[in-house]
C-alpha cells in the first residue's frame, strides 16, 4: 500500500510520483514547511529593519570618528595618542552599545551587555598599523618613534581573546537559515563601507601630511570599518541564533535517512549539472530530468524548485511553471516560492547564494 501511486506531477518531461507512503508523511511536513517559512519570513523582515538601524547609528557613529580624524589628528603622534585612544574607545564601549542596543530590540536577549558585545569585537592593529609602524621606522625622531611604539604595543596587547563569532549553529541552522543575512538581502556593510571609503579619501585629500600621517588616517578608518562589520555579524549571528532555535523545535524528520555516501554523491552530481546548465551544456530538459531524482532523495529542498521554475522559464514552459507551483504549495512551501517570485524579475530569475531548505 505505502508504494501505491496517489499523486504525480509532471513538468519538462519528468515526473515525481507521490506514494502513498509519501503522501501521509507529508500532511505533517508541509505544515511543518508553512511554519517555517512563517518564523524564518519574520525573522528576515527583523533582519531588514535591524540592518537599517543598523547604518544609520553606526553612521552617525562614524561621523563622530571621522571628525576627530579630520580636526584633531596632524603628526603621526597624534595617530597614536588620540587615533589609537579612540580606537580602543570605539572597540570597548561605542560600538559595543549600538550592538547590546540592537540586540535588545530585536532578539529576546534581555541580559546582553556591552561587555557580551565587546568580547566579540577584535581590533587586528597588526592588520591595519603595520604600514604606518614601518614608515615611522624611516622618520629620524628616536623621541616621536619611542612613544607611537609604545603605544602600539599597548594597543597591541589589549587586544581581546577572539576566536570568532560562532554560536554553535546545528541542525536545520546549516540548511534551512542559510545566513539570515543573505535571506534579507544583506551586505551588512555596504553603505557604511562607502562611508569609510569616503572618510579615507578625505583624509588624502586634507592639508598636506606626512605619507605617514595620511597612511595612519587610512588605517584609522579601515579599522573602525572592520571593528564595526564585526558588530553587525554579532547582531545578524543573534537574530539568527533564535530562528535557527525556532526551526529546531518544529522538529521536522526528513523522509528518508540519507548515507554520508549519498550525500556526497548528490552534492557532486548537482554541481556538475548546474554548471553544465549555466554553461549551455545541457538542455533544460535534461537538467530538470536531473533535478526530478534529487527531489525523490530531498523532496523539501527549496534549491530543487527554484532551479526547476528558472528551467521551466528558460524553457517559455508556462503550463510547466504553474505545475512546479502546485508542486511547491502541496509541500508546503509557497510562501518561500512566492518571496522569491516576487524579488526576482520576469527576465532574469536569480537563485539565491544561500537558501533556507525547510
Amino acid at each position: 500500500m505505502s508504494s501505491e501511486i496517489v499523486r504525480v506531477f509532471e513538468a519538462l518531461g519528468s515526473r515525481f510520483e507521490v506514494t502513498a507512503e509519501f503522501d501521509t508523511y507529508n500532511i505533517v511536513r508541509s505544515e511543518q514547511a508553512r511554519k517555517a517559512d512563517g518564523i524564518t519570513a519574520r525573522y528576515t523582515n527583523a533582519a531588514r529593519q535591524c540592518q537599517a538601524d543598523f547604518e544609520h547609528i553606526v553612521k552617525s557613529a562614524l561621523e563622530a570618528f571621522s571628525s576627530l580624524v579630520k580636526n584633531r589628528i596632524n603628526s603621526a603622534l597624534e595617530v597614536a595618542s588620540v587615533g589609537f585612544i579612540e580606537l580602543q574607545r570605539c572597540q570597548n564601549e561605542i560600538l559595543p552599545r549600538i550592538g547590546k542596543r540592537l540586540i535588545f530590540k530585536y532578539t529576546k536577549n534581555e541580559l546582553i551587555s556591552v561587555d557580551d558585545v565587546a568580547s566579540h569585537i577584535k581590533l587586528d592593529a597588526a592588520k591595519y598599523f603595520s604600514g604606518f609602524m614601518n614608515e615611522l621606522q624611516q622618520i629620524d625622531d628616536r623621541k616621536q618613534n619611542y612613544f607611537v611604539s609604545q603605544e602600539y604595543k599597548r594597543l597591541t596587547r589589549r587586544d581581546p581573546a577572539f576566536g570568532g563569532i560562532g554560536f554553535g549553529v546545528s541542525g536545520i541552522a546549516g540548511v534551512a537559515a542559510g545566513t539570515l543575512a543573505a535571506s534579507a538581502g544583506l551586505g551588512i556593510l555596504h553603505s557604511i563601507g562607502e562611508m569609510v571609503g569616503q572618510g579615507i579619501s578625505d583624509a588624502i585629500a586634507s592639508k598636506d601630511t606626512a605619507n605617514s600621517v595620511t597612511n595612519g588616517k587610512q588605517a584609522l578608518y579601515k579599522a573602525f570599518g572592520d571593528m564595526a562589520d564585526q558588530v553587525g555579524t554579532f547582531c545578524i549571528h543573534a537574530l539568527e541564533e533564535e530562528m535557527n532555535a525556532e526551526l529546531d523545535s518544529l522538529d521536522m524528520k526528513p523522509f528518508m535517512e540519507l548515507s554520508e555516501e549519498r550525500i556526497s554523491e548528490i552534492k557532486a552530481k548537482s554541481e556538475n549539472y548546474d554548471k553544465a546548465y549555466r554553461q549551455g551544456d545541457i538542455t533544460p530538459e535534461k537538467y530538470a530530468a536531473h533535478i526530478f531524482t534529487m527531489i525523490k532523495d530531498t523532496p523539501h529542498n527549496l534549491t530543487l524548485y527554484y532551479n526547476l521554475y528558472k528551467a521551466a522559464s528558460d524553457a517559455n514552459a508556462a503550463a510547466d511553471k504553474e505545475t512546479i507551483i502546485k508542486l511547491t504549495k502541496y509541500l508546503g512551501l509557497e510562501g518561500h516560492m512566492e518571496r522569491w517570485l516576487t524579488s526576482s524579475t520576469s527576465a532574469v530569475l536569480t537563485t539565491p547564494e544561500q537558501i533556507p531548505t525547510t
